[in-house]
Parts: C-alpha cells; sequence; structure tokens
C-alpha cells in the first residue's frame, strides 16, 4: 500500500474511515470545532459525511476485508435503515447533545437540529451489515 502523497484519495486508506473506533476522535473534532467557533465567532458549521451522524460500520473481520466501494455501499444502507426508523449514532447523540448545549447565538447545522428531533433519540452502534 502506498500512503505517500496522495494518501486521501486512496480508496484503501479512506474505507478506513468508515469503522465505528473513529467514533472518540469524531466526537473529539467535534468539540474542538465547537470550541473554536464559540471562540471566533464563527456563525455556521456544516460536518463532514452527514452518514457518520447516523451510521458507522463495526470493524469486524468480513467488513475489514470488503473493498471500499462496498464498504461505502454497506455504510450507506445502513445509515438509510438508521434514518428510517429514527435511529442515531452515537456521534449523531453526541452531536446533538454538543448542539443543545450551545450558546444562542452559535448555530452548528441547524437543519440536522430539525432532522432529528422527532426522532426518539435512541443512540446505538450501528453496524453489522456486512
Amino acid at each position: 500500500m502506498n500512503e505517500g502523497h496522495n494518501f486521501a484519495t486512496d480508496a484503501e486508506i479512506s474505507a478506513r474511515n468508515l469503522y465505528a473506533f473513529w467514533i472518540p476522535l469524531d466526537e473529539e473534532f467535534f468539540q474542538l470545532m465547537s470550541k473554536y467557533a464559540q471562540d471566533f465567532n464563527v456563525a455556521y458549521i456544516s460536518p463532514f459525511e452527514g452518514t457518520y451522524l447516523f451510521a458507522y460500520l463495526n470493524y469486524t473481520y468480513n467488513s475489514a476485508n470488503i473493498p471500499f466501494y462496498e464498504a461505502r455501499q454497506v455504510a450507506g444502507r445502513a445509515a438509510g435503515y438508521s434514518i428510517a426508523n429514527g435511529l442515531i449514532s452515537p456521534l449523531g447523540c453526541y452531536y446533538q447533545d454538543l448542539i443543545d448545549n450551545l450558546t444562542p447565538h452559535f448555530t452548528l447545522l441547524a437543519s440536522f437540529q430539525i432532522a432529528i428531533r422527532p426522532a426518539s433519540k435512541l443512540c446505538e452502534s450501528i453496524t453489522d451489515f456486512v
């Protein structure tokens, strides 16, 4: 595997982003961006990869050995399932709590806040679709 200067476009490396072991790091990133936005009076932040607000893949032997395009499809199906069933991922729960605790002058993706309000706040580790 070549992890040189084009690593961000390498599908094999991009496939690693789909797994639930990144949730703690993604939460830390959201917290950092929230603090940055508050400290520097940023009015709006739109998070990366909305799929992760609804689903991650659990890292298993089977999921670790599927090609990126297939893993991406599985993650998309898992996110679709979560959206259809009113579920959000642990990162989605964290993000919702982060939004709820912000000062009134600051908004983190209000459309996400609206989208998940009607659903019961069920946070689950998603998914073993593979």
